[in-house]
C-alpha cells in the first residue's frame, strides 16, 4: 500500500517487461510472451490479439483483482495512476471505504495515519470486521476493532453498507458522492474506495473450459495435486485456486513447487493429455493446506495485531 500516498515508490515494485529477463533468466526470450489471455481451451490458450498458444500442459496463475491492483500495461501508466490516486487522497475532506476484510482495515489504518486531517468511514455489512479472514478469531477481531477506534478522525459502521445506485460503480470513486447506508446514515465521501474482496481473474478459464471449472466465487477447482478437475493436464495455483483459503506469496512458491513437480512426473511418464495412461496410478505430490495458525493485520502508526494460535498480541510502534 506505501505507493498510495508515495507514488515514487512505485519505481521499487513495478517491473517493466522489458527488463523480465531479471526475473526469468533461464527461459529463452522468445519464449516469454506478452498478451491478455481471453480463453483458455483443453489444449491451446487463446489471446486478446488472436494468437493461439498450442500445449501439453497449462498452468493457471493469473490471480485476482481488487480495487488497489493496478490493471495498468505499463510503468509510465502506473505510475500515471498512483499520482492521480494520491492526489485524490491528499485532497479529500472524507474517504469512504467499503469493505472491513483485511484490506479495507489496513487501508484504513494507513490513512487514519498518514493524513490526521482526512476523515476515514470504513463499513461493513458483517457484525465483526475481518469477518471473513483465514487464521482470526474473535479475539483477535474485538482487539483490531478496539485498536482501530482509538483514531481519532476515523467511523467506523458495522452491519452497514451503501445502497444508492446513482454512485459510479467503480472500485475507486473520486467523484464528490452523498452516500446513503443501509442504516439510513448519510455520508459524503471526497473518494470511496470498494475493498469487498478479490475478485479471481478466471473468466478466460470459464470460458473454453466451461463454467463447471469454477466455484461459487469463481476461483478454478483445484485436486489437491494442482490439477484443474476435470483436466488432468491442466494446473492451477496461486489466489486463483482452490488449493488453499489462505492466499499469502509462500503459499503459492509451495503449490508452484508441487505442480512442476507434478508436470514432471507425467512428462515421463509419457502423459501429454491425450493418451490413455491412468493419471490416478502415477505418484503426484499433494497440496497440505496451510495451518490457520498465524494471522496479523497492520494497524499503520498504532502497529500491529497478531494472532498467534489463540494468543492475540498488540505489537506498538
Amino acid at each position: 500500500m506505501t505507493p498510495l500516498l508515495d507514488p515514487s515508490k512505485i519505481h521499487d515494485i513495478w517491473l517493466p517487461f522489458t527488463e523480465r529477463s531479471k526475473l526469468f533468466s533461464p527461459i529463452p526470450q522468445e519464449n516469454l510472451i506478452q498478451g491478455s489471455a481471453v480463453k483458455l481451451n483443453s489444449n491451446a490458450l487463446e489471446l486478446h490479439d488472436g494468437r493461439k498458444i498450442p500445449f501439453d500442459f497449462a498452468v493457471v496463475a493469473t490471480g485476482t483483482k481488487s480495487s488497489l491492483k493496478s490493471t495498468a500495461w505499463t510503468k509510465s501508466q502506473g505510475l500515471q495512476d498512483a499520482e492521480e490516486l494520491c492526489a485524490a487522497l491528499k485532497k479529500a475532506s472524507n474517504i469512504a471505504i467499503v469493505g472491513g476484510g483485511q484490506v479495507g482495515v489496513e487501508l484504513a489504518a494507513k490513512l487514519c495515519s498518514e493524513l490526521p486531517n482526512t476523515h476515514v468511514d470504513l463499513l461493513h455489512r458483517s457484525s465483526t470486521l475481518l469477518s471473513k479472514m483465514a487464521g482470526m478469531n474473535d479475539a483477535a477481531r474485538k482487539k483490531i476493532l478496539a485498536v482501530l477506534q482509538q483514531f481519532p478522525n476515523i467511523t467506523i459502521r458495522l452491519q452497514d453498507t451503501i445502497v444508492n445506485s446513482d454512485i459510479p460503480r467503480k472500485d475507486i470513486s473520486f467523484e464528490r458522492c452523498l452516500l446513503h447506508t443501509q442504516s439510513g446514515n448519510q455520508i459524503n465521501a471526497d473518494v470511496t474506495i470498494l475493498t469487498t474482496g478479490n475478485i479471481p481473474n478466471s473468466k478466460f478459464v470459464a470460458d473454453g473450459l466451461g463454467k463447471s471449472v469454477l466455484d461459487q466465487n469463481g476461483y478454478v477447482r483445484t485436486n489437491p495435486d494442482g490439477s484443474v478437475e476435470g483436466f488432468p493436464h491442466i494446473f492451477s495455483a496461486g489466489d486463483i485456486s482452490t488449493l488453499d483459503s489462505v492466499k499469502l506469496a509462500h503459499q503459492a512458491v509451495n503449490q508452484a513447487e508441487i505442480v512442476s513437480k507434478n508436470i514432471s512426473v507425467l512428462i515421463e511418464a509419457g502423459y501429454f493429455g491425450q493418451n490413455d495412461i491412468q493419471v490416478g496410478k502415477l505418484k503426484l505430490q499433494k497440496y497440505s493446506p496451510a495451518q490457520k495458525w498465524l494471522a496479523r493485520v497492520n494497524l499503520g502508526q498504532l502497529g500491529s495485531v497478531m494472532k498467534i494460535w489463540f494468543l492475540v498480541i498488540h505489537s506498538k510502534k
